[in-house]
């Protein structure tokens, strides 16, 4: 009987060293590696948003700039009916810019 509960403990402590063995080692993550990791990911997001932000700005501000040219060759009837999509069109110019500067000056503020 002795031998019995011997045997099943020296089994069991045998799969269970086995098990932790074949398991992969945890990862430690400290906090400074958190904070790095954190750091760099919120600095290459807003390096991407400066950049997509510029690039849909300057897309959006040359089409304003070529439809205010050709508002200036519309009829005056034309123009009213017109003046208030320009006016839209400028006012999302505006905040595109707007958007532009917040972002590079958030990336400023974590790059340097």
């Amino acid at each position: 009987m002795m031998f019995f509960m011997y045997s099943m403990l020296a089994v069991s402590s045998m799969s269970l060293a086995i098990r932790l063995a074949l398991k992969k080692p945890a990862i430690v993550e400290d906090k400074a590696t958190r904070e790095i990791k954190s750091y760099l990911k919120e600095t290459s997001h807003w390096a991407d948003e400066a950049r997509n932000a510029q690039r849909s700005y300057q897309r959006l501000h040359a089409e304003y700039m070529q439809k205010a040219a050709d508002f200036e060759r519309l009829s005056p009837a034309q123009k009213n009916a017109n003046r208030v999509a320009l006016n839209e069109l400028k006012l999302h110019v505006e905040q595109r810019r707007l958007r532009v500067q917040k972002a590079q000056i958030r990336y400023q503020e974590l790059a340097y």
